[in-house]
């Protein structure tokens, strides 16, 4: 049973709420060195997303769900030209405006657009890209579209929240901090997650946040690009725990926070555009 809202309309308040509080600013040039480097994949999941494309000059890549657009300039500032869809005006005017101060108004382009209502072209990107996106949706309409828009032999790397333990549910009602604070931010059950694990072939996971969950009681966590040496080695510790942790009790993954996924569509020798989409994404 989908107990998420009407597809994409919380995608949409969540977007109008985010862009009302968030200045735009250019991006800095430490942050594109450490995607481009992306030396600490193992502690954070942005910079696995970019570990996993590895090289993308002019690839063509879809941001669904693209928000004020930091992922899209992000990854065209290393080469690729990127297509950035929202289906809030105003997190598309502010993408728009970072793409502009970040120098690649060239290299992106930004829709508004329910791609439920008006679908996406299809067979046309090398890479779809969603970062904290699909929790918000109907998985069973959007999923179906993100795998129709990729090329053969596409790739397809989502970051998500996920909640697949249910002691941990149980245990989170109990803590009074606010880490979702919507029915739009509910993070991905065990059921949902294999749902998403199933449209995509060459299916590969890399799970975060077991300790590094206390990361929420650090004021400086997202400062970390402009100093803050002590928050940075903590999260580093935490981060080295984890993945400590995860590779040597693998089952440990049931109690991450978040995941990033990496799927592939078959190649053009075993799929063509136009054809219908994979039966385990039809029967979502």
């Amino acid at each position: 049973m989908d107990l998420r809202p009407e597809p994409l309309h919380e995608e949409f308040a969540c977007s109008l709420r985010a862009a009302k509080s968030e200045e735009v600013t250019p991006t800095p040039d430490s942050v594109i060195e450490r995607y481009h480097k992306n030396s600490l994949w193992w502690m954070f999941p942005g910079e696995m997303l970019f570990r996993s494309l590895r090289d993308i000059r002019e690839k063509q890549i879809l941001d669904l769900g693209c928000g004020d657009g930091q992922l899209v300039t992000g990854l065209a500032k290393l080469g690729a030209r990127v297509t950035g869809v929202d289906v809030a005006p105003a997190r598309i005017r502010k993408a728009t405006l970072r793409a502009k101060l970040d120098g690649v108004q060239d290299r992106t382009q930004f829709l508004v657009q329910n791609v439920l209502e008006s679908p996406l072209p299809e067979c046309r990107f090398d890479i779809v890209v969603c970062s904290a996106f699909l929790h918000h949706v109907d998985l069973k309409r959007v999923l179906p579209v993100l795998w129709a828009s990729m090329k053969p032999g596409g790739v397809a790397v989502m970051i998500e929240p996920v909640s697949l333990s249910p002691f941990l549910r149980r245990l989170r009602r109990l803590i009074p901090v606010v880490a979702y604070p919507g029915a739009e931010e509910r993070p991905l059950n065990q059921e949902e997650l294999n749902l998403v694990l199933k449209t995509f072939t060459d299916i590969r996971t890399t799970y975060y946040e077991i300790f590094s969950r206390l990361q929420v009681f650090l004021p400086n966590r997202n400062r970390i690009d402009h100093g803050h040496p002590c928050t940075k080695a903590v999260l580093i510790l935490l981060g080295c725990i984890d993945r400590l942790l995860l590779r040597l009790f693998p089952f440990l993954s049931a109690f991450a926070g978040e995941v990033v996924i990496v799927g592939s569509k078959r190649s053009s020798h075993e799929v063509t555009c136009g054809t219908e989409v994979p039966a385990s994404a039809q029967t979502l």
